[in-house]
């Protein structure tokens, strides 16, 4: 789908299509217009404007476009709902909301700053800035960070060293793979995308989030590659490749393990 907005992204107008692009549409296109030609463009280009006064997928009242994305498009598990609070914070100046909102804030700013040049740009680094919020969101609100874990006995953070499920087990800074405690030798793309797969597991991660994290490709890119080395890793893993599954028009998921103990 064609998505469009007002130029010059900051906070909303990253966040949101960042929640397009990761939970609604598998393949969208953004195009950021100035404010007064954004519902001409949208009439000729067949676009879904938001952010804009008059949108439906804009702000409402003490809402901003971003809630209003959470409302229509039904998304509504509590790490969205959570980050809804600290981009709402932050792009309203409403910094007593969420204590996150003043650093969100000051790096959107600063991002604006460094891609003042190209709008396209500005989604595909602060789409690494959501997936970031997200990822903590989800898996590391209690962490903490041991300035110096030679002098702190328990410094509080969970080793990401070591990862398990199904029969597969990864030792990411050794990079190596075992299947069954037979090691497999996975290329470094290969077992690259296993770690991003296994570590969210349950999760369908789309070839977007894919070519961006693992292959470091820009926002709105496409290829083949990550099919490619989806079929490559299943062969790799034999029979424990069924842990990988495909999720027609949506991406790729590895299952949950749902063994007990």
């Amino acid at each position: 789908m064609k998505w469009i907005t007002r130029e010059r992204p900051k906070i909303d107008r990253v966040a949101c299509p960042w929640l397009i692009a990761r939970f609604i549409d598998r393949a969208p296109r953004f195009f950021f217009v100035p404010a007064d030609e954004v519902w001409e463009r949208a009439r000729v280009l067949g676009a879904t404007p938001f952010d804009v006064e008059g949108a439906e997928l804009g702000h409402h009242d003490d809402r901003c476009s971003f809630d209003a994305f959470l409302h229509r498009y039904r998304l509504q598990t509590p790490a969205l709902r959570d980050l809804a609070d600290i981009v709402r914070s932050a792009d309203t100046a409403r910094l007593e909301l969420a204590p996150q909102a003043a650093g969100l804030l000051a790096i959107s700013l600063g991002l604006s700053r460094l891609c003042m040049d190209d709008d396209q740009r500005m989604l595909t680094t602060g789409f690494v800035v959501y997936d970031a919020l997200y990822e903590w969101l989800q898996h590391a609100r209690n962490e903490v960070h041991g300035w110096d874990p030679l002098r702190v006995t328990d410094p509080g953070e969970p080793s990401w060293d070591r990862l398990c499920s199904h029969d597969v087990e990864l030792h990411v800074s050794a990079r190596r793979a075992l299947v069954r405690g037979q090691v497999v030798p996975l290329k470094p793309k290969e077992f690259s995308l296993l770690v991003a797969l296994v570590a969210r597991s349950g999760r369908i991660l789309s070839r977007g989030f894919l070519l961006q994290h693992v292959w470091d490709y820009q926002s709105g890119v496409t290829s083949r590659t990550v099919d490619w080395h989806i079929a490559a890793l299943r062969k790799q893993l034999g029979p424990t490749g069924e842990a990988l599954e495909t999720i027609r028009g949506a991406g790729y998921r590895w299952r949950e393990d749902d063994r007990s103990g």
